[in-house]
């Protein structure tokens, strides 16, 4: 799934960390590039959070994935180190990780994880959690229960419906991240990716957008949920999961 899932095509890029937004109405700030072109509109290339989110868990009720998720933690802190309870086990398709303090309190259908706290460390875990469900097997309850309803969300629906994703692993591991943006209702983060076969590392970008009750995943208005291609990163640029 070349065309919406994680790449790992290299172009040189430059992180830097920006604040999690106050109670204002000022939009979500993306960190600076290095060197924009005269055509750059910064934030233009991320999908709105202001599109209508799906009703949560659409799929036949279970228990476990009917109700509203349980109040957690609520908070505004950006993360400067893994949660130090964090530990990755099995997913369906990718190592996934889990906070008792943090997240996921709960799973849903298909042991989905669910149920973040609506915090940027909950967005971060969120964002590697639900991509790597999205491309599993499991795509279809995934993207009919924990993908936002953006302006691209129907071109992704045709290109996962046309190209369902097999499930096989991937070519990369965890290795970090970087907020690139965040406010109460979105968290934009790159996630860094190491490259399983020479260590190379990227970082793909990945919004997630808070529906009231638990994060969601945010396509682009292309219908991709990264950019074409990943920038490298440079060692020690970004917060390491600890792997």
């Amino acid at each position: 799934m070349a065309v919406v899932g994680l790449v790992v095509a290299v172009v040189v890029g430059v992180a830097s960390r920006l604040l999690w937004a106050s109670t204002d109405d000022s939009a979500a700030q993306r960190r600076p590039r290095a060197t924009p072109s005269a055509t750059d509109t910064p934030g233009a290339d991320l999908p709105s959070t202001q599109a209508s989110l799906p009703p949560r868990r659409t799929a036949t009720p279970q228990p476990t994935d009917s109700a509203p998720c349980p109040v957690g933690r609520v908070e505004a802190a950006l993360p400067t180190a893994a949660p130090r309870d964090l530990t990755w086990v099995h997913g369906l398709r990718e190592p996934m990780p889990v906070s008792p303090t943090y997240g996921p309190r709960s799973r849903g259908l298909g042991g989905l994880p669910e149920c973040f706290s609506h915090s940027p460390t909950d967005g971060v875990i969120a964002a590697w959690s639900i991509n790597a469900s999205l491309f599993s097997t499991d795509w279809q309850h995934v993207l009919d229960t924990q993908v936002a309803h953006t302006a691209g969300y129907a071109r992704l629906v045709t290109q996962l419906q046309t190209d369902p994703p097999d499930g096989s692993p991937g070519t990369t591991s965890p290795a970090g991240f970087e907020i690139l943006a965040a406010d109460q209702d979105a968290v934009t983060v790159e996630l860094v990716l190491r490259d399983n076969a020479n260590g190379a590392l990227v970082g793909c970008p990945i919004t997630v957008a808070w529906d009231g009750d638990d994060w969601q995943l945010a396509p682009r208005p292309d219908g991709t949920v990264t950019t074409p291609t990943c920038p490298a990163v440079a060692p020690g640029s970004y917060v390491s999961w600890g792997l």
